[in-house]
């Protein structure tokens, strides 16, 4: 990432590699929640300052793009669960579908066949 930024200079190049060396320190001391808005605040922030930089130097797109794809690929997929419970009481109905699409017929004459 710093060598992204060297073409600002020496100097440019060491305040970015401050910065990024200091993100974790700030992580560690947070609570969860507040590493969340920190982790948004960040990605925000570098999300401005990389576009400037493709603004100024367009040639540094592949070298960016590369860059993007080894984290891709050392960071873990990220992984969702789902729990669904449904309770149903008495005479009640459920129409539960955790993916796709349930087609309900309410019609009395279409549940008797004629």
């Amino acid at each position: 990432m710093t060598r992204l930024f060297s073409r600002g200079g020496d100097r440019e190049e060491q305040r970015i590699s401050v910065q990024l060396d200091r993100i974790p320190h700030h992580l560690e001391r947070a609570s969860e929640a507040e590493q969340d808005q920190i982790r948004t605040a960040l990605a925000d922030r570098w999300r401005v300052k990389l576009t400037e930089l493709l603004e100024e130097y367009p040639e540094l797109e592949d070298e960016l793009r590369a860059l993007v794809e080894q984290v891709r690929a050392s960071t873990p997929e990220a992984q969702q669960f789902f729990t669904q419970n449904n309770h149903s009481h008495d005479q009640s109905r459920q129409y539960v579908v955790q993916h796709g699409t349930i087609v309900i017929n309410d019609d009395p004459d279409a549940r008797q066949g004629s």
